[in-house]
């Protein structure tokens, strides 16, 4: 199975909402110390990256040049 461009930009921003999504909940837990508050921190960085590029590869899809 091959996916187009849009498919994965699709793909890699729900993927960069889960990781910062899950990260989040697990940040406001109160049972972590404070390294495992950093490391979440860091994570949500990392989804929001994720979600970033993911923005990016949609942008560039050729099924929305066609409709601009």
């Amino acid at each position: 199975m091959k996916l187009d461009r849009f498919e994965k930009g699709a793909l890699t921003l729900l993927v960069g909402v889960l990781i910062f999504v899950v990260a989040c909940v697990t940040h406001d837990l109160a049972i972590l110390t404070q390294f495992w508050k950093d490391v979440t921190y860091w994570v949500m960085v990392f989804g929001a990256a994720v979600f970033l590029i993911g923005w990016g590869i949609l942008l560039h899809a050729p099924i929305l040049k066609e409709r601009t």
